[in-house]
């Protein structure tokens, strides 16, 4: 996830509701957690709203000093009919959460090596969402062995098209939501992946706007001016 929500006030913790509701309307199923989220929103805010609007929060390598945890390791989802297991990655460090505890992030290839093993066991698929930028999810890809597909985030870089390093396919798209990712993948009885393709879909003028979420993209904009200023959210 990472840059979805801007600093902690209301302005954009409202704004975050409104980024949350269009995420359940269109069916997200699983965001990766990071320390970002963390840092800006807290852990209150995000524990609450991620519950209210049924959206799994996942981390391989986030850690609770003390107390439990509002995330699971991984999540096993199954569409059309194949055992997709889903993890997430945020850099190492630590992230103040609005409690007295902290949460730490640790090294995400060591969280991953001992994590993919158990996920190959229970699904047929191994999805990594990957917040460490382009470049370390291509390391991590050549080193960590057991996953089939790393969806990037963390860095303006993108890939006009998946590329395959090792066994394991890389799709990023860019920045500020400009596009959307779009992968088909291609499998055999086995599971086996034996072909994939993607693309990135441009958002303009040419894609029709969902005119409800419009609506309340605009009654949010209206709530949340500052004076007669707007204030920006997001990166």
């Amino acid at each position: 996830m990472g840059r979805v929500f801007g600093a902690r006030n209301a302005v954009y913790q409202e704004r975050g509701k409104f980024a949350l509701e269009a995420m359940a309307e269109i069916g997200v199923d699983v965001v990766n957690l990071t320390t970002i989220d963390l840092m800006n929103m807290g852990e209150d805010y995000l524990r609450e709203n991620f519950a209210k609007y049924k959206i799994p929060l996942v981390s391989a390598n986030l850690r609770a000093t003390s107390g439990d945890v509002f995330w699971q390791p991984y999540i096993i989802k199954k569409i059309k009919g194949v055992k997709i297991g889903i993890t997430g990655i945020t850099p190492s460090g630590t992230a103040p959460t609005g409690n007295e505890r902290r949460i730490a992030a640790d090294d995400p290839v060591t969280a991953l090596r001992e994590l993919v093993p158990t996920l190959r066991k229970k699904a047929e698929l191994v999805v990594v969402l990957s917040y460490v930028g382009l470049d370390k999810t291509k390391n991590i890809a050549m080193i960590v062995p057991g996953i089939d597909v790393l969806i990037a985030g963390g860095s303006g870089a993108k890939l006009d098209r998946p590329l395959k390093l090792n066994d394991a396919i890389i799709a990023k798209t860019g920045d500020r939501g400009q596009e959307l990712g779009q992968m088909l993948i291609l499998t055999d009885k086995k599971r086996n992946i034996i072909s994939y393709d993607g693309m990135l879909v441009r958002l303009s003028s040419r894609v029709p706007e969902d005119s409800l979420l419009a609506e309340r993209m605009q009654t949010c904009l209206e709530k949340t001016k500052d004076g007669n200023r707007t204030v920006y959210v997001g990166p």
